[in-house]
C-alpha cells in the first residue's frame, strides 16, 4: 500500500523555523564541560582573532619573500646559488603559509586547529634560516666590497633630474644599482625575517597551549 505524505500546513513550518534556528544557535554556544579561551591578544582583541590577524600577516610576508625572489634573480651581481638556496628556503615557507591558509578557510574544527603550530614552527626555521643565509652568503660566498643592490628593489624610478633645467623637465637615467657597505645591507635584510621569526615562535607556544585546550572540542570559544 502506498503512503502518501501530506504536506504540512506552512503555519506549522513557520513556527518549527524559529525552533531550529534556536538550535542552530546553541550548537556554536559552549557547553558546560568546554574550554572557553579567556586570554586576550594586546589586551584588546580575543586570542582567537589575534591568531587570525597573525595568519594573515604570515602570508604577507611570504608574498613579499617572492617578490624578493625576483629581485634575487634580476640581480646579475648575485651569484646563482644564493638565488637557488632562498628559493628552496621560501618553499620550506609555502608549506607553512598553505597549512595556515588551510585553517582559514576550513570549519573551524579539532583537524583544522591542529596545523596551526606546525604553520608557525615552520614559518619561525624558515625566517631564521633566511636569516642565516643572507649572512652566510655576504660574509663568506659574495665576492664584492659593496653590495649592488637594484633601484628597483629600493623603489628608486631610475631618472634624477636636472637641476641645471628650470622646469625639471629633463632627466638623465641612472645607473641600474647603486651601492651598499655589506653591514648595512645585511643588517637591513635580517632584521625582518629575525623579528618575524621571534614572532612565530612566540605564538607557536602560545598556539600550542591553546590547541591542547580545545582538543576535545568541536569548535574554539573565546
Amino acid at each position: 500500500r502506498d503512503i502518501i505524505m501530506e504536506p504540512k500546513d506552512p503555519e506549522i513550518m513557520d513556527e518549527e523555523k524559529p525552533l531550529m534556528e534556536q538550535k542552530d544557535d546553541q550548537t556554536d554556544k559552549p557547553g558546560p564541560a568546554d574550554y572557553v579561551e579567556k586570554r586576550q591578544f594586546c589586551y584588546c582583541f580575543s586570542l582567537k582573532c589575534g591568531i587570525i590577524t597573525l595568519g594573515i600577516l604570515l602570508l604577507i610576508d611570504f608574498f613579499l619573500e617572492v617578490v624578493n625572489l625576483f629581485y634575487i634573480a634580476d640581480n646579475e651581481y648575485f651569484e646563482a646559488i644564493y638565488l637557488y638556496i632562498y628559493i628552496a628556503l621560501v618553499v620550506l615557507f609555502a608549506v607553512s603559509a598553505g597549512l595556515f591558509f588551510y585553517y582559514l578557510v576550513a570549519k573551524d574544527s579539532p583537524s583544522s586547529r591542529a596545523v596551526i603550530p606546525w604553520a608557525l614552527l615552520i614559518a619561525a626555521i624558515a625566517n631564521f634560516l633566511i636569516a642565516i643565509w643572507i649572512i652566510v652568503y655576504f660574509t663568506s660566498i659574495y665576492p664584492h666590497d659593496k653590495v649592488y643592490v637594484s633601484r628597483v628593489e629600493k623603489g628608486d624610478s631610475g631618472y634624477e633630474h636636472d637641476d641645471e633645467d628650470d622646469d625639471y623637465s629633463a632627466k638623465k637615467k641612472k645607473p641600474k644599482y647603486s651601492k651598499q657597505s655589506k653591514p648595512n645591507y645585511i643588517i637591513a635584510k635580517v632584521l625582518t625575517p629575525i623579528i618575524n621569526g621571534l614572532a612565530y615562535l612566540l605564538f607557536f607556544c602560545v598556539t600550542r597551549d591553546w590547541v591542547k585546550r580545545h582538543e576535545n572540542q568541536q569548535r574554539a570559544h573565546g
